[in-house]
């Protein structure tokens, strides 16, 4: 019980996340509990906001909860077991949790007949609630499924099992943007911008695709081994922000954890009042804040 205590961030700790500031591995440390954690989720939105983040929640912008480990609407108790609908799948089988967050949990998986790496996202609860939700997530699943870029993860398949749904993704040996600054400190200007320019290649490619990301940032770019980038969750910021917003007409409390994570950091200025709308030039936006994030650490 004590360890558990000590985990918790203090309330000025809440106060300077949500207000941008403290180092970056303060923010990570702050970040990654909040992911599991919905009581300092909750006590986030009483901690006294900056005109951004005021303006954020009023909009309610931000996505559905993650359930923390112990309360779980896909029955199982934590995120690190395998969920028992997905156990005995017939073509994937899990090995390992990969990440976890406002979206849902990413699992390590192996296609069980071609014996390929696969990274499977299972959905949480709140963003497939109803079945326009479900609607929805196909949709955006068959659009992000038209790309085909080198700089963008690949969607290979989509399903559901029992009340979960999850999309299949190709697998990324890597590491996110944002672990790699926590690790090594700010980039130098030349590697910075080698990331910076190759995701700018996976939005101009969305970009014709008619596809707009809503959520770039050092968390959803990743980086491989030989030092190629991959854009992550193409699709899901969209489904992550309508069903907030269902739940905001619901009356249902928002604990901001998702686009909370980093989103206000990151996010352009007309997006706050109207997401739906907004085209590439916000992904451009966050992307010259994921450059300077880079640069500066």
């Amino acid at each position: 019980m004590g360890t558990a205590k000590r985990e918790h961030p203090t309330r000025a700790e809440l106060r300077d996340f949500a207000q941008g500031r403290g180092n970056a591995v303060a923010r990570a440390r702050v970040e990654k509990h909040l992911a599991m954690c919905g009581v300092c989720a909750a006590l986030l939105s009483s901690v006294p906001d900056d005109t951004l983040m005021g303006r954020l929640r009023d909009a309610a912008t931000a996505g559905p909860a993650s359930p923390g480990p112990g309360h779980d609407d896909s029955g199982h108790t934590s995120p690190e077991e395998i969920p028992p609908q997905l156990a005995s799948h017939p073509r994937y089988r899990l090995t390992r949790l990969l990440g976890a967050g406002g979206m849902g949990w990413v699992y390590h998986a192996v296609h069980r007949v071609m014996e390929r790496e696969v990274a499977l996202k299972v959905l949480a609860p709140g963003l497939v609630r109803s079945p326009a939700a479900v609607q929805r997530f196909h949709q955006e699943v068959k659009a992000a499924a038209r790309l085909s870029h080198p700089n963008i993860v690949a969607a290979h398949d989509a399903d559901q099992a029992g009340d979960l749904h999850f999309l299949v993704m190709e697998y990324v040996d890597g590491v996110s943007l944002d672990r790699l600054v926590r690790k090594n400190g700010r980039l130098s200007p030349a590697m910075a911008c080698s990331l910076a320019r190759q995701a700018a290649l996976a939005l101009q490619h969305a970009h014709e695709a008619g596809l707009v990301h809503r959520d770039i940032k050092p968390q959803n770019l990743m980086v491989t081994r030989k030092g190629q980038v991959k854009v992550l969750d193409f699709g899901l910021a969209r489904l992550a922000e309508e069903a907030g917003r269902s739940q905001a007409q619901t009356g249902r409390l928002l604990t901001t954890i998702g686009t909370v994570l980093g989103t206000p950091d990151y996010m352009a200025p007309e997006q706050v009042g109207d997401s739906h709308s907004v085209d590439i030039r916000a992904d451009i936006y966050s992307l010259g804040c994921t450059l300077y994030f880079l640069l500066a650490g």
